[in-house]
């Protein structure tokens, strides 16, 4: 079963586990912690922290869009999106969080009145940041895909076992798929040692480089960047 099986109020449940995850080391850095660096490369902490409150704000928008026909996309613009980013990254950390706990709750709100409206408003077509058309209620996957993988990213303690293995599962899927679709890693084989499980890139390959991790877990944290190993994984999104 995958994230977009479950029923909408098990999705809003894994939502709200990974911005309750998110909230607790997010209230664990201190004013000078957040001006250190997060995971993601050139960006600090307080990068981050805009970007994923910014992002609940454009999540907002597109649940609007599906609410009421009108048009609303997640940003203005890429240079509107990176501006915002670096303008609130440079507030102080009690303002960043405020800023993301109000955006979170306006989110909330909007899944609530769609929720009232029910699938009318959950099938209806709207665009991604990129322009690629898709249903509303794929912004509950977009959302807790973006909170679970940045808590990691706060780089203050998160491990990507605290992962639900439902999203792991989702967020690899998503991960090869944008590997094969842009020709990346196709010689990879990439392999749980706890299972020997195998996630292979291109069946058709015969030289494979094999990557071993752990555990599903550790998988999915190289696959997407997240940890130091050769070689190192194509881009992902």
């Amino acid at each position: 079963m995958s994230f977009q099986d479950l029923p909408l109020s098990e999705q809003r449940g894994l939502v709200n586990q990974a911005e309750e995850l998110y909230q607790r080391y997010l209230h664990q850095l201190s004013d000078e912690d957040h001006r250190g660096p997060s995971l993601l490369p050139g960006w600090t902490r307080g990068h981050l922290v805009g970007h994923v409150a910014a992002n609940a704000a454009g999540m907002t928008r597109l649940v609007n869009w599906g609410i009421t026909g009108v048009e609303q996309p997640m940003f203005a613009s890429r240079d509107a999106r990176n501006q915002e980013i670096e303008d609130l990254s440079t507030l102080p950390l009690a303002d960043l969080i405020e800023r993301h706990t109000q955006a979170v709750e306006v989110l909330n709100q909007a899944w609530d009145q769609a929720a009232e409206i029910g699938d009318q408003a959950w099938d209806s077509r709207v665009k991604n940041a990129h322009g690629v058309e898709m249903p509303m209620r794929r912004t509950l996957w977009m959302r807790s895909r973006e909170v679970w993988v940045h808590t990691m990213d706060l780089n203050n303690g998160a491990h990507f076992d605290q992962i639900p293995e439902i999203m792991l599962r989702g967020i690899m899927a998503e991960v090869l798929k944008d590997w094969r679709a842009h020709n990346r890693g196709r010689d990879l084989v990439l392999i749980e040692d706890d299972t020997h499980a195998a996630f292979v890139v291109d069946e058709a390959e015969t030289n494979v480089t094999e990557v071993h991790a752990p555990d599903l877990a550790g998988v999915v944290r190289w696959a997407t960047g997240r940890a130091k190993g050769h070689p190192e994984p194509p881009q992902w999104r």
